[in-house]
């Protein structure tokens, strides 16, 4: 008890001695508010984004399975078909196909907005340990196969609370999505917010509907007989199955898939496309996430910046408590001269590092907690509220901790070290001689540090400058966009050949506005890139698969390119004449043309997208 005691009192001993040193403590708390928020803000997005679970079972042997080319860069999509066949190997406990990640229009109880879609196949929610918060989930009726399957979906909880005002009613009411009518059967667990971790999820529908009841340009509509396909399989490896065996497996069963059997209804194009498919499995634990595939190593330079700095932060502590130390030697011989031990004067020196320590690392944490949300915002680039939560949780607080533990050790038991030793040696010369080798130290790693980090900002600052320099081909200055989304219950059945001329000349008409263009896709195509189908484009009539190139395809009205600011080189732009009742014309960029007719005038030729016939002959009007 008299131990503790004595702690008790130095402690209050350390509290009034700080109250009289307010600079000091100001800049300590400045200094590791700059270095912990820092480094928390890193850690803090880091496992946000790449490192925290999905709140699913067992998701640390979840894995994603997305068909790709000879490049790894995905390409088309696989069949259902593929998926039962893969499912049959021993590495996997279960699989399903997955589509998910798309921005939808939805109309719920009168109220538009848009959502984010997962197609699924019937189990997907059972095998990732989830139970309806309401109602089911799919069943054998919607599954793939069994002749027309119904428009339901099942919503989220963060959904099912903001359009149905978490009424349990919801089950059996009609949502609309993409107005086409979908029945409610079922709310998500709150916990779960979708594998795309970014943009999360607001409702789910049976994969079978796609490019049959709801047609998107992604999944446009279905011919007869074609299968059932999507993005993505998502599986469960089984226990003890290693990510690199089950590679090994799948590949070795897709060399003899794609080789002996092809599903019902596919061109002779997919045919050649899906021989040369490769099945590429990673893992997807912490959900996916558009931030860390765009910004890997942006986030990796950071942290590893971060944490240079975290422990210069923590030399330049050091030599400020050293040089503390060493203006107060008469306090220190006085307290000696009146009877206080080296070992109180050191316990009290290290107390003194530990409060100063937690002061600051509660700053930084406060700073980060700011900080990670707005760092998340700059590069979140999609077009719907951020579902991501990026503030500090559990784990990331954990961490703080044994990282402030760490850091007030480090500032702490130097000075009390050497003090320690000062009590030792009363005289001048060896105080002198002491505090000037852990000068000379400490002001080494300060210099060499600061270079680091000097000449880190320098790189950085120069690449930004070269990336702020690269001409986009889109002028970006005073371009706003917005979103058409209908009236609930109203523009049913509009004609679109009148409609859209006489919107777009009502909105050129506003004052303030110079240009007005319409486009499917543009800007918010460059944030779900990755979820946009890419279309084989090949000179008409050519049927060699290795003749084509890859391409994505957008539509756009008349003076879109000269509203963006992007010049035509040769050729017209589109005109409203250019619709559904005459010839199939396309205005493509220089690149295409320079790879499909080297050397030679695109204009005037034409080309095949895809597998649609209406597509197979579309002329090139502009570049």
């Amino acid at each position: 008890m008299k131990h503790a005691y004595g702690i008790y009192e130095d402690t209050l001993v350390v509290v009034r001695r700080l109250k009289r040193a307010p600079g000091f403590v100001c800049a300590v708390i400045a200094i590791l508010a700059l270095t912990v928020g820092a480094n928390t803000t890193a850690i803090s997005l880091l496992n946000a984004v790449a490192l925290r679970p999905l709140p699913v079972r067992d998701a640390d042997r979840l894995v994603l399975l997305t068909p790709t080319d000879n490049r790894g860069v995905q390409s088309r999509l696989i069949h259902h078909r593929d998926i039962i066949e893969l499912a049959q190997l021993p590495v996997f406990e279960t699989l399903s196909l997955y589509s998910g990640g798309g921005i939808l229009w939805t109309e719920a109880r009168g109220t538009t907005g848009e959502g984010a879609i997962e197609a699924v196949t019937p189990g997907f929610h059972e095998a990732l340990g989830l139970r309806p918060f309401l109602g089911r989930f799919f069943g054998e009726g919607e599954r793939a196969g069994a002749g027309q399957v119904e428009a339901v979906a099942v919503i989220s909880h963060r959904f099912w609370q903001r359009h149905y005002g978490s009424d349990p009613k919801a089950i059996g009411e009609q949502l609309l999505i993409n107005a086409v009518p979908f029945t409610v059967i079922g709310v998500t667990p709150r916990a779960y917010g979708g594998l795309y971790i970014e943009s999360g999820v607001d409702f789910s529908i049976p994969v079978a509907v796609l490019g049959h009841q709801l047609v998107t340009n992604q999944y446009p509509a279905a011919t007869p007989g074609r299968p059932v396909r999507a993005n993505h399989g998502v599986g469960h490896l089984r226990a003890g199955v290693s990510l690199e065996e089950a590679r090994a497996a799948v590949e070795t069963a897709w060399q003899s898939l794609r080789a002996n059997t092809a599903p019902a209804g596919l061109s002779a194009t997919e045919q050649a496309d899906l021989r040369q498919q490769h099945i590429k499995i990673e893992a997807v634990t912490a959900g996916i996430s558009t931030i860390w595939t765009r910004n890997r190593d942006v986030l990796n330079t950071l942290a590893g910046a971060t944490a240079v700095l975290l422990v210069l932060g923590c030399v330049n502590l050091a030599g400020l408590l050293l040089a503390r130390l060493a203006a107060r030697d008469h306090e220190l011989f006085l307290h000696l001269s009146l009877g206080a031990s080296g070992g109180r004067i050191s316990r009290q020196l290290l107390i003194e590092g530990f409060v100063l320590a937690l002061l600051g690392s509660v700053a930084g944490v406060t700073v980060a907690w700011w900080a990670s949300s707005g760092l998340t915002l700059l590069l979140w680039e999609g077009s719907t509220a951020l579902a991501l939560s990026v503030t500090p949780d559990q784990r990331v607080l954990t961490l703080n901790l044994m990282m402030v533990f760490a850091i007030a050790s480090l500032i702490a038991i130097l000075p009390a070290w050497i003090a320690n030793r000062r009590t030792r040696f009363i005289t001048a010369k060896h105080v002198t001689r002491s505090t000037m080798g852990w000068s000379k130290a400490l002001l080494v790693t300060q210099v060499a540090l600061s270079l680091a980090l000097l000449a880190h900002a320098a790189l950085f600052t120069s690449s930004l400058s070269r990336l702020r320099g690269l001409d986009s081909g889109v002028r970006a200055e005073g371009i706003r966009w917005t979103r058409l989304l209908a009236q609930p219950g109203g523009y049913r059945d509009i004609n679109e050949i009148a409609y859209y001329p006489e919107l777009l000349r009502r909105l050129s008409a506003v004052p303030g506005i110079d240009a007005v263009a319409f486009t499917h896709h543009f800007p918010a195509f460059f944030n779900f890139s990755d979820l946009v189908t890419e279309f084989p484009i090949a000179r008409s009539g050519v049927a060699d698969p290795s003749a084509a190139a890859t391409g994505m395809m957008e539509y756009v009205s008349p003076g879109f390119f000269a509203t963006i600011g992007t010049p035509l080189m040769q050729g017209r732009d589109v005109r409203w004449s250019d619709d559904a009742t005459g010839p199939a014309v396309a205005v493509v960029n220089q690149a295409l043309s320079a790879r499909l007719f080297p050397g030679n005038d695109a204009l005037g030729q034409r080309i095949r997208i895809g597998d649609d016939p209406a597509r197979a002959a579309v002329e090139i009007i502009g570049i």
